[in-house]
């Protein structure tokens, strides 16, 4: 989802650029305010630029940076500067589209607030109740002498309000800086690059960026073509506490979360987790996984679950997931793990780890759909899916047009008790060749049609960056999906070229 109060255009290849033709005399940084901070202060209540006309758009200077700030866009923090009472939306952005602006951000004021408590500091909190925050090309790092000790970026509200929607596009959040002080990764490119000895800032209990809600808030948050790299930390948090009400919803689309994790080895990239009484939404998209890893959300060698849902009340999440790669070699690294109470569809996915492509609960009693999945392991003995037991009602997972292969037994169950029915058909699960299965399995509450094929399917590559990853090239595959589709799995068919022969006179 795209916040509709906000233009984009494509300004270059995979970067987004926010049109100030409706805004009224945009600011500068450094021109017309020596730091970000100053503009935003001016935007405020009380502010030189206090009486413009919304949205209000500060162009950085990316050239002139590194920028080494403390930031706040919260709405309780008034009267003297910094100040965060920003009286209407605020668009901040690179005035080089496409060109990242480096922040380094320096430790903030002490929260003393839910969930995080007293003395925790965060490098930017987004606190509005009201109005909407846009940031376009930017890389978000902890300073050099930075002392955060909690989220390098935190969304939150103060009370409970009408929507509002925060949005990030093309940005860069890490906490692994180079070794003299700035951040090693600094665009999509760098995420498919191991941190070696380098290591992030925060500890394994910080987060990159973390959206929480209470009080019966609602809440968006859009991460559009953004890249999430940790060596420690979690990339992503979604949490709420026990309070009736509200709507949180987070949009991931086109995003790379590349190792995280990899030091601490417990940190997952996305983490959705607490109990409070509100729908919450994780909506994980792409536009064409078959395309490569430019055009898909991709978690790549994330050394834990690389999307984590633990809930343990009756009101979960609702997690959908589409077009999006899931890669890793890391020893145990799981691709989703669902606890209690947590709603999941997926399409067009590939999903290659080590440890469990997919552990999920019983619970609650939804309709799931996974169509076009490849579910590939590469640890011995490993399970493709791996059902728990849940609480309330058993869910019913319906896949078709899924692919499993790789060492182990595909389908496996945990845990006797309300445990998830899972039907499957017009599917693959390969007995010769390379990527053959252990064995399909038939545990408790799994039901296996008769439309599968056994064939190797030769897949082109197992190389996440390459555009033919996990293509299938078996034309056995062809037309044996549903209604006469082609099998791939979430990738695609890469059939070798038949040349024809002829004569020459």
């Amino acid at each position: 989802m795209k916040n509709a109060r906000v233009i984009f255009s494509l300004a270059a290849a995979g970067t987004f650029a926010v049109s100030t033709a409706y805004a009224a005399n945009p600011v500068t940084v450094p021109g017309d305010f020596a730091t970000i901070q100053g503009a935003i202060d001016s935007w405020c209540t009380g502010g030189s630029n206090a009486g413009e006309t919304a949205p209000f758009v500060i162009n950085v200077d990316p050239a002139s940076g590194p920028y080494t700030e403390s930031m706040t866009l919260n709405d309780a923090n008034t009267g003297a500067a910094p100040n965060g009472d920003i009286v209407g939306d605020i668009v901040i952005q690179s005035s080089v589209p496409g060109t990242l602006v480096d922040l380094r951000l320096n430790q903030g004021a002490d929260s003393a607030a839910v969930p995080d408590g007293a003395g925790a500091r965060d490098g930017i909190w987004i606190y509005q109740n009201v109005h909407d925050v846009t940031f376009t090309d930017f890389i978000f790092s902890p300073a050099l002498a930075s002392t955060i000790d909690d989220d390098l970026v935190k969304i939150d509200k103060n009370s409970n309000s009408a929507a509002n929607t925060h949005t990030f596009n093309n940005c860069v959040f890490t906490d692994v800086t180079d070794g003299v002080g700035g951040p090693m990764v600094t665009s999509r490119a760098g995420a498919f690059v191991s941190p070696g000895a380098n290591v992030g800032k925060l500890t394994d209990a910080d987060t990159l960026v973390k959206f929480f809600g209470d009080n019966a808030e609602y809440m968006i948050a859009n991460f559009n073509r953004c890249v999430f790299a940790s060596a420690d930390c979690v990339g992503l948090q979604m949490g709420t506490i026990a309070t009736a009400g509200g709507t949180y919803e987070i949009n991931v689309d086109e995003c790379v979360f590349g190792y995280v994790g990899l030091a601490a080895g417990t940190r997952p990239a996305i983490l959705c987790n607490g109990n409070g009484a509100q729908l919450k939404t994780l909506n994980i998209t792409g536009s064409d996984v078959d395309a490569g890893t430019d055009f898909a959300t991709v978690f790549y060698e994330t050394a834990y679950h690389s999307v984590f849902a633990s809930t343990h009340n009756a009101d979960g999440h609702a997690i959908s997931i589409d077009n999006t790669i899931i890669h890793s070699t890391v020893s145990g690294a799981r691709g989703y793990s669902g606890d209690n109470r947590t709603a999941l569809d997926m399409q067009d996915v590939i999903i290659s780890t080590v440890g469990p492509n997919v552990v999920f609960s019983g619970a609650p009693a939804s309709v799931n759909t996974w169509d076009r999945v490849t579910f590939h392991v590469s640890g011995a003995g490993t399970n493709a899916i791996l059902t728990t037991s849940g609480q309330g009602s058993a869910s019913t997972t319906n896949v078709s047009n899924a692919i499993f292969s790789g060492l182990g037994t595909k389908l496996s169950t945990l845990a006797a008790g309300i445990i998830p029915v899972v039907n499957i058909d017009y599917a693959g699960f390969p007995t010769a060749g390379p990527d053959a299965i252990g064995a399909v399995g038939a545990p408790a509450g799994f039901t296996v049609g008769a439309n599968i094929v056994n064939d190797d399917p030769q897949y082109a590559s197992k190389t996440a960056t390459l555009a033919t990853y996990f293509d299938v090239q078996n034309p056995t595959y062809l037309s044996a999906g549903t209604a006469g589709s082609h099998l791939g799995g979430g990738a695609g068919h890469t059939l070798p070229v038949e040349l024809d022969t002829f004569n020459v006179d």
